[in-house]
């Protein structure tokens, strides 16, 4: 039985158990439970958050220390356990930094495969950490990221080392659209939001809309928004349950993504509940979001910071339903036809026989 050692910068075996119990999809895995049952055995290291691992995490963000090392706490865990695994696979890009300059110089065996989900090498500090990445991608035997330009981007220093993973969501979970197209346009996230440009937009145009979002989330600007837009506000440490999500998703006529001005990719989570729920999305632009979900005609992009873009997306959804309707019914299409987390765990297995490690497969 091939041996995995999982990494990831949130703990993949509780959330494991929240899928089993049918209250999470299972695409937040990012693979791992098709890999078990594919016979492969699962160790996944406690994350660095504790201890002296805490430690050392909060004094490199407190320093802002500009060489990425990841996780040393997780790291130093997983060290531990490398004679007890053939592969370690980090679904997080953050988790393996130091793991993979180790093997990179002969003092990590395991093959190590990692998912890119943002640019490796960012920030004012791009040269002085150009020669690191470098190193990371000598120790990494293979970095499959979520994006196209991602990817282009590692391959451009380590040719070959990367593919593309489109990630979708799981087919099984999202209950089928109702008959009744539902009102408004929903806006829910957590990460990289620009929920004021959204709010604005919305508040002008008078159509329904809702926002769900974190406390930390709020601003000023929100009482600007007029009636007809709606704030669910959420503990910062206690998200909405998926069963709850999943009613106002229901309830919506189309879902938007208003996203922030970044380099990071965000929105994808929220991408991919619109495709498993049959929605119509209405997205900010993003150069790391490849599905272009105008071509496919599930929606339309707003340009960053568009206000006005937001205001016409919301009349548009209020003075067209069908038309709504019909765009969420192609996107539920596109799950059917293979864009899923099934599809996705199928495409990791086959890197991670790459490494050499198993010729199992899914059942």
């Amino acid at each position: 039985m091939p041996r995995l050692l999982v990494l990831n910068n949130y703990p993949l075996d509780l959330l494991w158990e929240d899928v089993k119990r049918g209250e999470t999809p299972d695409h937040l895995l990012f693979g791992i439970n098709f890999l078990a049952d594919a016979g492969w055995k699962l160790t996944f290291p406690p994350a660095g958050d504790r201890g002296l691992g805490r430690v050392l995490n909060a004094l490199l963000r407190r320093t802002k220390f500009p060489i990425p090392l990841g996780d040393l706490g997780q790291q130093h865990h997983a060290w531990k356990a490398l004679n007890h695994c053939d592969v370690i696979y980090a679904a997080s890009q953050t988790q393996a930094h130091m793991l993979s300059y180790l093997r990179a110089v002969g003092f990590v065996s395991p093959r190590i495969v990692c998912l890119a989900h943002h640019p490796l090498n960012r920030g004012r500090l791009t040269p002085l950490r150009s020669p690191f990445l470098r190193w990371q991608l000598e120790g990494t035997d293979y970095f499959p990221a979520l994006s196209r330009r991602v990817c282009a981007q590692i391959n451009a220093v380590a040719p070959g080392k990367s593919d593309v993973m489109a990630w979708g969501p799981d087919a099984n979970f999202y209950p089928r659209a109702p008959a009744d197209v539902g009102r408004g346009l929903l806006a829910v996230g957590r990460t990289g939001r620009d929920f004021v440009t959204f709010g604005r937009g919305v508040s002008d145009s008078g159509a329904p809309a809702k926002i769900i979002c974190l406390k930390k989330d709020l601003s000023p600007d929100f009482q600007t928004f007029r009636a007809n837009v709606e704030v669910l506000v959420q503990p910062d440490q206690n998200w909405m349950p998926y069963a709850d999500l999943i009613r106002h998703y229901a309830s919506a006529r189309a879902l938007g993504i208003p996203l922030s001005n970044q380099v990071s990719l965000a929105g994808l989570s929220s991408l991919a509940d619109a495709l498993g729920m049959g929605k119509a999305v209405f997205m900010t632009r993003h150069p790391l979001v490849d599905l272009d979900i105008e071509n496919l005609g599930i929606g339309r992009w707003i340009e960053p910071e568009d206000a006005n873009g937001w205001r016409n997306a919301a009349n548009w959804v209020e003075d067209y339903p069908y038309e709504v309707q019909a765009m969420g019914h192609r996107a539920r299409q596109l799950v059917e036809h293979g864009l899923n987390s099934e599809t996705f765990a199928r495409r990791l297995l086959a890197i991670l026989e790459r490494a050499g490690s198993s010729s199992a497969t899914i059942r």
